[in-house]
């Protein structure tokens, strides 16, 4: 399994662009550790075949994205200059699954 300590709020922190004083902080500390919950379901037992450098980007980036959803309920980015949405992706995994694909068991669906 992932461990959250391979993935520090300090450098999410970073990654996301977000100041650890006050809330922020236990804010980033559940970003990380949901991210590393959904990581470890669609890995599964697989995941000490993942390199660290994978799983700490994927980490990254699906904290990222779980991050611009708080801005985004319902899934509303924002707006083009001519006023159509932009929507952010249903699945918070959809940049991530790219990465841990490779590593994932063969014959397993979804």
């Amino acid at each position: 399994m992932v461990d959250v300590l391979e993935v520090r709020p300090e450098d999410v922190a970073d990654y996301i662009g977000v100041d650890l004083r006050d809330a922020n902080r236990f804010m980033v500390i559940d970003l990380v550790d949901t991210a590393v919950d959904l990581i470890n379901a669609y890995v599964g037992a697989r995941i000490p075949a993942v390199p660290s450098s994978v799983l700490t980007l994927a980490t990254k980036q699906l904290c990222s994205e779980l991050y611009a959803r708080r801005n985004a309920p319902s899934g509303i980015a924002q707006w083009t200059p001519d006023g159509q949405p932009v929507r952010l992706a249903r699945d918070p995994m959809t940049s991530v699954k790219p990465l841990l694909q490779p590593y994932r068991s063969l014959g397993r669906v979804g």
